[in-house]
């Protein structure tokens, strides 16, 4: 399977007074990481903007495995874990990996796209659902009837 990654370096801004990688710089990377999806994909950010909708974040969890410390690279990739039938919420899971593929962190978001005006969850765009249909699944990979 094809999996999309983005690749960071930790820098000294990203990491705690032990020179490990702060638990919210995890979930910033993972943001960037699917940020960047949805450009790769066709979907600039500021197309939410205009569209009314965005992305939010409901849930999110980190469950660690290694230390990552300053200076080292570390990879990210995309997989949905779970998705709403209307496509108006979903889970994203960044497997969180360091130079040598050893699995460091597995970082899971739940979200889904608010409507800006009426700040309720909606249904987004058929190009979204493309996209989304897009990420690779997960083994536990389920939809959802809300």
């Amino acid at each position: 399977m094809n999996y999309f990654k983005t690749s960071f370096t930790i820098k000294w801004s990203d990491v705690d007074p032990y020179m490990h990688l702060r638990n919210s710089v995890y979930l910033d990377f993972g943001d960037q990481t699917r940020i960047a999806y949805f450009r790769e994909h066709g979907y600039p950010f500021h197309k939410f903007i205009t569209s009314g909708y965005g992305p939010v974040i409901l849930r999110s969890s980190c469950e660690y495995m290694r230390e990552v410390l300053l200076d080292e690279t570390i990879t990210l990739d995309c997989q949905c874990f779970f998705l709403s039938r209307d496509f108006s919420r979903w889970g994203i899971q960044h497997n969180v990996r360091k130079q040598d593929q050893t699995l460091a962190c597995i970082l899971r978001v739940e979200g889904g796209f608010l409507d800006l005006s009426k700040r309720k969850l909606i249904q987004p765009e058929e190009r979204i659902q493309e996209i989304i249909r897009n990420i690779p699944t997960t083994k536990d990979f389920k939809v959802e009837i809300l």
